[in-house]
């Protein structure tokens, strides 16, 4: 499982908070078939591959940010898009030096 969450702020034209505020925690379920090819063993500890997790990632923002924009759609906060992000920076900003256990 793979939780993103997000915060939103409501800002007039010159940038002040209006007081309206929305928040989102989107929780995806991912099954991978065949998860053994993207798996390493480090000293008795198996982790992911960078690869996989920055392009389930990938595919957990893009769809995160469809289900935003639909779901703002009516709301203050109509038209909200999610900006494009590169996964890998996302996933090293984390922790350059953590694995990801499986």
């Amino acid at each position: 499982m793979l939780g993103v969450g997000f915060y939103f702020e409501g800002l007039d034209q010159e940038k002040k908070p209006l007081g309206l505020t929305a928040s989102y925690h989107l929780d995806f379920v991912l099954e991978v078939e065949n998860l053994e090819v993207f798996l390493s063993r480090e000293d008795a500890e198996i982790q992911v591959l960078d690869i996989l997790a920055a392009t389930l990632l990938g595919l957990c923002i893009s769809t995160a940010r469809g289900i935003l924009y639909e779901r703002t759609q009516g709301t203050p906060f109509e038209g909200i898009i999610l900006p494009v992000v590169d996964p890998m920076k996302v996933l090293r900003s984390v922790d350059a030096e953590a694995k990801l256990p499986v």
